[in-house]
């Protein structure tokens, strides 16, 4: 359990310097940050949806991504 924690606050430290301005991150900035194509990061990540009045947002915070890239 130690080693999935340290590489947890690797990840969120990590990704920290690279948004040190974002908490909520969305799937231009994680595919970025990933090495991915915008249509896969949403198929891989649980993305939140946020309706606009002319479209759809989708977000996922900083914790979530390093926990899940742990």
């Amino acid at each position: 359990m130690k080693k999935k924690n340290d590489r947890y606050r690797e990840n969120l430290q990590r990704l920290d310097r690279a948004f040190p301005t974002k908490e909520l991150l969305n799937t231009v900035d994680v595919a970025e940050y990933c090495g991915m194509s915008r249509q896969q990061v949403v198929r891989v990540f649980p993305f939140t949806v946020r309706a606009n009045r002319c479209y759809n947002s989708y977000y996922i915070s900083k914790t979530v991504l390093a926990e899940l890239l742990s």
